[in-house]
């Protein structure tokens, strides 16, 4: 994968160094691959004003595809499909993986399903 010279790839750990991705004057991206750590994605959402009904529907991972506008964000639920090879019938088999998509106006937050 090519990263643009003005990005930069970070992994921040903590609320402020969160908050501080967001006082920038570019565009902040934030992809979190995996599910699990529940709070690590409420601190996430919460540094970037992700609204908490849109928080609930990142980690229900059975829920149905929408898309939900605020005044300052969109929000996305969608299933990503992707083909995988199958060994035992040697067809790929589909996979669907839970996705959410948060949007502001100085930010993009992906969450998946799958770390």
């Amino acid at each position: 994968t090519r990263v643009p010279a003005r990005s930069r790839i970070k992994k921040p750990r903590s609320a402020p160094a969160l908050a501080a991705l967001r006082d920038t004057e570019t565009v902040t991206w934030i992809n979190i691959a995996g599910l699990g750590d529940v709070e690590a994605i409420q601190q996430v959402c919460a540094a970037f004003g992700v609204h908490p009904l849109s928080v609930e529907d990142i980690v229900n991972v059975h829920g149905r595809t929408k898309a939900e506008e605020y005044p300052d964000q969109l929000f996305i639920v969608l299933k990503m499909v992707t083909l995988r090879p199958s060994d035992a019938l040697r067809h790929p088999e589909m996979i669907a993986e839970h996705v959410a998509i948060a949007a502001g106006p100085d930010f993009v937050l992906t969450f998946q399903e799958t770390p």
